[in-house]
């Protein structure tokens, strides 16, 4: 079944679009500073992380953007936990980077950072509330517990300076899209990866998935 989109516009931009399952595409929401993602809670509201301005920002149904939590530079790719705590990775542009937690409040935490995390950028949680970071520069694929320990889980093996994208936990598998690899790779529970889609070339047509 399609369902509507709801696309960011990116690092310089200020728009949220809106994309109908017919291919309709409409401004849902304006006046953001370098809108990275969105999300959405059951409480119909979105929110959208602001590269440009350290902050999450609330967008009602109607496209009404209201500011919502304050946190560090960087904001970039978000997730929602169980409880729809929101968690957001920071590419602080030195290398380094943070993960923060915000409650259902707005108050935001640092949940974790260190030298483990760099570029932090793709994000997601499993079945049992383990947080997984990409890192964008070093392909490595980063493990938070629910004790906030950060381990390495696996690294992406692909060349390039943006080694990992966007990073997705379905069905006890993850999935990471490597911008200069041009693929997207599967990741098993215990840490093992294989090539899920692409064949290495850049070029707007479909691959078969492995």
């Amino acid at each position: 079944k399609r369902q509507t989109l709801y696309i960011a516009e990116g690092w310089d931009g200020s728009k949220i679009y809106k994309v109908e399952p017919n291919g309709s595409v409409s401004v849902f929401a304006t006046g953001l500073n370098g809108p990275i993602d969105i999300i959405k809670r059951s409480t119909g509201y979105f929110y959208v992380s602001e590269w440009n301005q350290s902050r999450i920002s609330q967008i009602s149904q109607l496209g009404v953007v209201s500011p919502y939590s304050t946190v560090s530079p960087g904001p970039g790719p978000m997730a929602l936990d169980s409880l729809e705590n929101i968690y957001v990775t920071h590419n602080l542009g030195n290398g380094s980077g943070v993960v923060t937690k915000i409650d259902l409040g707005g108050v935001a935490s640092i949940l974790a950072s260190g030298s483990l995390l760099v570029n932090p950028g793709g994000i997601t949680l499993d079945n049992e509330e383990n947080v997984f970071i990409a890192n964008f520069n070093n392909g490595n694929i980063i493990k938070i517990d629910s004790a906030k320990m950060m381990s390495l889980f696996t690294t992406i093996p692909t060349s390039g300076t943006w080694k990992t994208g966007h990073l997705k936990y379905r069905d006890s598998c993850f999935y990471v899209s490597s911008l200069s690899g041009q693929k997207i790779f599967k990741i098993s529970s215990l840490g093992i990866v294989s090539t899920y889609a692409g064949t290495g070339i850049a070029g707007h047509y479909n691959s078969a998935a492995s």
